[in-house]
């Protein structure tokens, strides 16, 4: 009996650690104060939710590029823990569109984005970070910039940041 009960648990434990790889995550918004941006981003989601360590996640969005995207530019990756900065991670634009048959310079107009990377292995398991991930173009113009809600959010408990968390 507590064979079959120790193994109905951890078949429950797997499944749901397999399933939480596949949530998308979407409550991002443009970053206060970030002034005017290149890339009007709408529909941005990060998937997978929780993020796994040492595994890539994904950045996605679509909008209107009023600036090409040009050689030079990065992808910036900020997570804070009660305000802290415990998490940096930068890219070169360019090589992340490239990894998705795109290439610099990426002319203006309509764009559908897709950024991914993988967490580094030093982000602590279960943690709940404020992420801000934004770009800057090759002549340092901001292209975009999203984030997550504060975390705690004292005004909208249920809005969180992003936690990472080591996957199977």
């Amino acid at each position: 009996m507590k064979f079959t009960t120790a193994l109905a648990v951890l078949a429950t434990a797997v499944i749901s650690a397999v399933s939480a790889q596949t949530g998308t995550y979407t409550d991002l918004s443009n970053c206060p104060n970030a002034g005017p941006t290149g890339y009007a981003a709408t529909n941005v989601t990060i998937s997978p939710s929780p993020l796994c360590i040492s595994k890539p996640f994904c950045l996605t969005a679509t909008g209107i590029l009023s600036t090409p995207i040009t050689e030079g530019a990065e992808y910036v990756i900020t997570g804070r823990w009660l305000g802290r900065v415990l998490y940096t991670d930068v890219h070169d634009l360019c090589s992340l569109l490239a990894a998705n048959g795109q290439s610099c310079d990426v002319p203006a107009g309509p764009f559908n984005l897709k950024l991914c990377v993988d967490l580094k292995p030093h982000y602590p398991n279960g943690w709940v970070f404020d992420f801000q991930f934004h770009a800057n173009n090759g002549d340092g113009n901001l292209l975009f910039c999203q984030s997550t809600p504060n975390y705690p959010n004292i005004e909208n408990p249920q809005l969180v940041g992003l936690k990472g968390i080591n996957c199977p």
